[in-house]
This record gives structure tokens, C-alpha cells and sequence, in this order.
């Protein structure tokens, strides 16, 4: 049984023009370790935005009910000529609610709870997500718990990781006041990283 909800994809095609547009979509009903989540919040990343507009010309876009058409400029055009003529989902985290899910033992611990989840295809009303990259938020909201995993997962990786591979004692950032640097500075003071706002999935599929 698929469920039917709406979805954001972004085309580019080889003349440089860029197509955003919600759409209808079909959601296959999931299997094994599949868990399927009536998305409630999703934050909108730089990464995101990479791959809805990159650098198209928005200023001289054609705006209509649920679609922007724009221009791609060279040449970040040609720089994306692997993506042309592929419509593709967008949103690479979110949170809502497992409402059905494969047969798997740890799918079905998550039916009925609350998950943040990275399926990279969170702009839309429903997402097939993998049980093993769902975290179970709880008491946490959806709008609380969207943003748990690319900003906190970047910061941890450049504390646990680079840093301390080099052995450096100190840090500098140019990017200090955005999500990944205050997540980094909060794990650098040993202190509890708080969530980022997130943006509704209601607001995101007015497009």
C-alpha cells in the first residue's frame, strides 16, 4: 500500500534552467529496516540550499503557485552537469512521526514515536527512512529535534576528529556565529549544544 503526499524536487536541465516545484508523490509502503515518517519539521542547511538553487538568478525568477523557474548562470551551469535533467528530492533531515514500518525488529520499535531522521528527501509530507539512522526523540519536538544530526554530526567530527588527530589545543572559525560553529565552540567548552530553529514542513512546501 503506497501513501500519497507532496514532495519538493529540484531539475536542472542542460540550458541552465532550473526548475523547484512541490509535487505529488507516491510513498512505497516500507520493508526490512524501512520505516516510513509523516515529516513535521525539516531546517534548511547551506547543503540544502546547494542543491534546491545553487546560484541560480532568483532576482529574475518566474514565480507561480508551488514552482520557481530560474536561470542557472556559467559557470555553475556546466560545474553541475552531473545533475542535468535529474528531478531530485531534496532535504537532507527532518522529524515526524513512523506511521508504518518494514519488518524488521528495530523498524517496528519506532512505530508511533517521534524521530529525527536523515533521508534526504525531507522536504515532503512523508519519508522513507532507514531505522538505523533514526533517533527517537521522546519528549523533544519535531521542531526541537529536526536538526539532530548534520550540524551536531559536523561539529562533533571536527572536535573528535580532525582536532584531535593533529593534537591541536585551539581552534579557529570563520564561521563562528552560524549552526556548526556555536554546535563546535558548545563541544570545545564541554557544554550541552542547543537546538537550532528549524522550519516547518508546512512552510517549506509553499514553495
Amino acid at each position: 500500500m503506497t501513501t500519497t503526499g507532496k514532495q519538493i524536487f529540484t531539475t536542472l536541465e542542460s540550458d541552465g534552467t532550473l526548475t523547484v516545484e512541490v509535487a505529488t508523490s507516491e510513498f512505497p509502503e516500507p520493508k526490512g529496516n524501512q520505516v516510513l515518517v509523516k515529516m513535521e519539521a525539516a531546517p534548511i542547511n547551506p547543503s540544502d540550499l546547494a542543491l534546491l538553487f545553487g546560484q541560480a538568478d532568483l532576482d529574475n525568477a518566474d514565480y507561480s503557485e508551488g514552482k520557481i523557474v530560474a536561470k542557472m548562470p556559467e559557470p555553475f551551469n556546466s560545474g553541475s552537469k552531473g545533475r542535468h535533467g535529474q528531478r531530485m528530492p531534496v532535504g537532507n533531515e527532518g522529524a515526524g512521526e513512523v506511521i508504518a514500518t518494514g519488518e524488521s525488529d528495530a523498524a517496528k520499535a519506532l512505530m508511533g514515536k517521534r524521530v529525527s531522521c536523515v533521508p534526504g528527501t525531507a522536504y515532503a509530507e512523508y519519508a522513507i527512512a532507514d531505522a538505523n539512522m533514526c533517533l527517537p526523540l521522546g519528549d523533544i519536538s519535531s521542531k526541537d529535534g529536526a536538526s539532530a544530526f548534520v550540524n551536531p554530526m559536523t561539529a562533533a567530527a571536527f572536535v573528535t576528529g580532525a582536532l584531535a588527530s593533529m593534537g591541536a589545543g585551539f581552534a579557529g572559525m570563520t564561521s563562528a556565529t552560524s549552526a556548526s560553529g556555536e554546535l563546535t565552540s558548545s563541544f570545545l567548552m564541554d557544554k550541552t549544544p542547543l537546538s537550532r530553529p528549524s522550519v516547518s514542513t508546512t512552510k517549506s512546501l509553499s514553495v
